[in-house]
């Protein structure tokens, strides 16, 4: 959750902050940090603040989309109705990752095949469903019983 809200507090003070201070150095190692997951193309990415956000919109998706999901998961505000909670089953992980990842290769190959990039909003929508699924996946890895604390 706090990787999903580094990355637009990071455009934020960039594009606000143009003295050099601690927010400043801290907002740029969110770009470094960017740079080792995501290519960072600009036309790819959301503006905010005048700045490109430090990962492309479709790792914006996938980033907002996990975050989203551990809050769900954690019992958070989002109300998640519980039931009782199969025996972990890594086949049916893999089946539910296969699924999450249909619409962003339905976005690539839209793109490979007509030949134009999809808008930055339908690349995020395609992101979020694999970040929820990488969220659950660690959750259950991590509290099998699947309860929240």
């Amino acid at each position: 959750m706090a990787w999903a809200l580094a990355i637009p507090l990071a455009a934020v003070v960039l594009g606000r902050q143009p003295e050099a201070g601690p927010s400043r150095v801290a907002a740029s190692l969110v770009y470094v940090a960017g740079a080792v997951v995501c290519h960072q193309k600009p036309e790819r990415s959301f503006l905010l603040a005048g700045q490109p956000l430090p990962v492309c919109a479709r790792c914006t998706g996938v980033y907002i989309g996990a975050a989203i999901a551990a809050v769900a998961l954690a019992g958070g505000p989002v109300v998640v109705r519980r039931r009782r909670v199969s025996p972990w089953d890594a086949r049916r992980a893999r089946r539910v990752g296969l699924v999450a990842l249909l619409p962003t290769l339905a976005t690539l190959a839209w793109e490979w095949t007509v030949g134009t990039t999809p808008s930055n909003a339908v690349r995020a929508a395609a992101g979020l469903p694999i970040g929820a699924v990488v969220a659950w996946i660690v959750w259950r890895t991590l509290r099998p019983d699947g309860q929240s604390r």
